[in-house]
């Protein structure tokens, strides 16, 4: 008895589409994955974007393995604003960087690298500065501070102290706040006295104190029927204390920044030391490269009458440092270069100026 061999058709209409169903369900899941990893690296970019505004500090968020690897440093945590704590013996590995300019090889890009005790600052260095060759200078009878030129009339931009009721200073990193700081603190001695604080070095506790030694200064000289500026001075000493890099102190931890953050304690307590300094001889001036609400306080702004912005990327930012939005006549703060900035005055006028800069160009 012969047997039969069964023979099945290999293309049936049943395995056809069983077979497209298969090529259709790869081609979705191969999408899917695509889109999948591109969104996670347009997440990813925006996540750098967001956090790290200055390029160079984005760079080397990126890439900071390939950084540890070829500049044998190590690097633990990288600030918004760029700020890296250093192991005591990684010091003369940043000074060597900072003269061989091997950091600009490895990240292809021009950086600035400020070293301050045990951290150091990475930003973009931006070249073309428009310091102008000069000395910020005091005129103590006049109470004026001479620290640059107009850049639309060429005449002397001054800065009244007798009108200068608390001075705010902020803008992005390597603009030239630092200079124009340094600079008003030479000028200014020896007929007045100085306190500087760094907020990213300085202790916090450190700071309160010397908030609070400042509160009583001026307590003592109210008491005493002090009035500085009307010759009513006891033979008083101008005082000026200056918080650099003040975010550090005032950011709130574990706070969103939003638009309207939660007044910050510490904020609204120095807002209450900076009430009535100016009339004990007393001038607070406050500089910051993080333009955010939380980072400039309202109640800290509020206190300040003399505001002065060097480069900004938006005009929100401008609006935050300076009170108020630019007008069509204003000069406008964005895309400024090193060196350039805008002061605003008691009554909210604004003049564009390029400070005196002895050590040009501004790094």
């Amino acid at each position: 008895m012969s047997m039969k061999t069964l023979t099945i058709p290999l293309n049936t209409p049943h395995l056809d589409a069983l077979r497209d169903e298969i090529n259709n369900g790869a081609l979705i899941l191969l999408s899917t994955l695509a889109i999948t990893a591109l969104l996670a690296a347009i997440t990813r970019q925006v996540y750098f974007f967001t956090r790290y505004r200055d390029p160079a500090v984005r760079r080397l968020a990126k890439h900071k393995a390939t950084v540890e690897f070829k500049a044998n440093v190590k690097i633990k945590e990288i600030s918004p604003q760029g700020w890296i704590k250093i192991a005591p013996g990684d010091r003369e590995w940043w000074k060597l960087l900072t003269r061989t300019k091997q950091l600009d090889n490895i990240l292809k890009i021009p950086t600035r690298i400020k070293i301050a005790d045990q951290r150091v600052q990475i930003s973009k260095k931006l070249p073309n500065s428009a310091a102008t060759p000069g000395k910020i200078t005091y005129d103590q009878n006049k109470d004026i501070l001479t620290i640059g030129r107009n850049t639309q009339t060429g005449e002397k931009t001054h800065l009244q102290l007798r009108k200068a009721s608390n001075i705010l200073v902020a803008g992005l990193p390597g603009t030239g706040k630092t200079v124009l700081l340094k600079g008003i603190m030479n000028a200014v001695r020896p007929d007045a006295h100085v306190t500087y604080f760094h907020g990213a070095i300085e202790t916090e506790q450190a700071i309160t104190d010397a908030l609070e030694g400042l509160e009583n200064l001026k307590q003592q000289r109210l008491k005493d029927g002090i009035d500085y500026w009307n010759g009513k001075t006891k033979h008083r000493r101008l005082e000026i204390f200056i918080l650099d890099e003040s975010q550090q102190y005032f950011k709130a931890k574990n706070t969103k920044n939003t638009a309207t953050p939660p007044p910050d304690a510490k904020a609204t307590k120095a807002a209450n030391i900076m009430k009535n300094c100016h009339q004990a001889g007393i001038i607070v001036t406050i500089a910051t490269a993080d333009i955010t609400p939380t980072a400039i306080p309202a109640p800290i702004r509020n206190q300040t009458n003399t505001k002065i912005c060097t480069n900004v990327h938006t005009i929100d930012q401008a609006q935050l440092i300076l009170g108020r939005k630019p007008t069509k006549t204003d000069p406008k703060p964005i895309k400024l270069p090193p060196g350039r900035m805008i002061i605003s005055d008691s009554n909210q006028n604004w003049e564009q100026f390029d400070i005196y800069n002895s050590d040009k160009p501004l790094e």
